[in-house]
């Protein structure tokens, strides 16, 4: 397991660790002797998960995306081997013209990242709202780095456009700068529409009455309990969890310095209950990817496990031949995933 902390380059890192089988990056070479990786599932950011599966497709090794819905990543010739969980940003796009169509709107602007994400989904947009006879008064991007100068680009383009609904095909933490200086200078009287990368509506006073199109989750019975069970003491070599622990009941484990001045720190006993605590992430409604994650898992588990019971004669390759049980090609279970 790689955590890639949001960094393309350490997801290419750990990309390429991945098909080295070992730390040390080793391009084009494998060091270890046991049969290769069957899949790999991520990321969940778009941005990350393009140069990802470039690298991977290479070997065709399957990817499966539980987040990344940017429409690019579905062309077969530049990504062969990748795999998702969710749907396309194609689909959103077409919803959100159909919305437009539906109420009869035919002026609206488009406020879109500066990435594939925004790009590629407004594109769609535009093209799309050519069928309910509506087009767009303005179409402005959000730069990935904030930069005060564009954001007031675009508050003055929306200041000065006749276009009453302003559609956002854009991530959360972009749209963020932008809405607190629409809040501030009271800019009310606009209707807003956003796609699924925006998060959660924040901004009451200038986004009230405002849709937003969301990929329709699963509940995973029994995930919400599971993580409210968890204890450090269960993984005690964990760090992370440690860390977290600290974190979230203000506390300090049990070192001889802590122990000496105890009277000074509140220390963790690990017998803590996170059920107590008020933490917006353990509500149910925001584990946004554990059920696409969990779709991911099953996908692959499958594919194995179809694979290892295959019968001569019967299999999905050539002349209906089956796969070597032991030593399964990362292509063969490609396969398997898309019967």
């Amino acid at each position: 397991m790689y955590d890639s902390c949001g960094v393309v380059g350490r997801t290419l890192k750990g990309a390429l660790s991945m098909l080295t089988g070992r730390e040390e990056i080793i391009p084009q070479y494998r060091c270890q002797k046991t049969p290769p990786l069957a899949a790999v599932i991520g990321e969940a950011a778009s941005m990350a998960s393009i140069p990802m599966a470039r690298l991977l497709g290479l070997q065709r090794l399957p990817q499966i995306s539980y987040g990344s819905t940017v429409s690019l990543l579905s062309d077969k010739q530049q990504f062969p081997s990748f795999l998702r969980t969710v749907p396309s940003d194609e689909y959103q796009s077409r919803v959100l013209a159909a919305l437009i169509g539906h109420f009869g709107w035919t002026w609206v602007g488009i406020v879109a990242d500066e990435s594939d994400y925004g790009r590629l989904g407004s594109q769609i947009l535009k093209e799309e709202l050519g069928r309910y006879s509506a087009c767009a008064s303005f179409h402005v991007e959000l730069p990935e780095v904030y930069s005060a100068r564009r954001v007031n680009y675009v508050i003055n383009v929306i200041k000065e456009s006749q276009a009453k609904v302003i559609v956002s095909f854009s991530n959360m933490q972009n749209m963020v700068p932008l809405l607190n200086e629409v809040a501030r200078l009271n800019l009310t009287g606009k209707f807003w529409i956003a796609s699924e990368g925006f998060s959660d509506f924040a901004f009451n006073k200038v986004l009230n009455g405002s849709l937003k199109i969301r990929i329709q989750k699963s509940m995973l019975p029994g995930f919400r309990n599971f993580i409210l069970g968890i204890r450090p003491t269960h993984t005690p070599s964990d760090n992370f969890m440690r860390s977290f622990w600290e974190e979230v009941f203000g506390c300090q484990w049990p070192t001889t310095e802590t122990k000496r001045i105890s009277t000074d720190f509140k220390l963790c006993y690990g017998t803590e209950e996170l059920a107590g605590l008020n933490i917006t992430f353990l509500d149910e409604t925001t584990f946004s990817n554990a059920a696409t994650a969990y779709k991911a898992v099953y996908a692959i588990a499958h594919a194995l496990h179809n694979l290892r019971a295959c019968r001569d004669g019967e299999g999905p390759f050539q002349n209906k031949s089956c796969a070597d049980r032991d030593y399964f090609m990362p292509w063969q279970v490609r396969i398997q995933m898309l019967l």
